[in-house]
């Protein structure tokens, strides 16, 4: 008759939020100081134009909207500690929050 916790965990192979942003800034990076009209200068062109864009970010905002509602709502909490490397990505895109706090969830 006692309460249990139980922690469930999924693995979300694309990091954390910032992980991928600041890969993604260095790579731009690198191939930006390749010379002109090489295959890796042409690779980082097409990597500007690629990177995340307004919709991807308001993809991400949306997610993690829904999910402090959720927190909010259906648990009563907040989430206290929201920074983009507690917002993790799985292989689809879809974002997890981490850090929340369970202490504060068992008060």
């Amino acid at each position: 008759g006692g309460s249990r916790l139980v922690i469930v965990t999924e693995v979300c192979a694309k990091g954390s939020l910032l992980d991928r942003l600041m890969v993604e800034r260095q790579h731009a990076r690198d191939l930006r100081s390749q010379p002109r009209g090489t295959q890796a200068r042409d690779a980082a062109e097409r990597a500007e134009e690629e990177a995340p864009t307004f919709k991807f970010a308001l993809l991400i905002t949306m997610q993690v909207l829904d999910g402090l509602m959720h927190l909010h709502s259906a648990c009563g909490t907040a989430h206290g500690n929201l920074a983009p490397s507690n917002a993790l990505m799985d292989a689809e895109g879809r974002v997890s929050l981490t850090d929340v706090g369970v202490g504060g969830l068992l008060a």
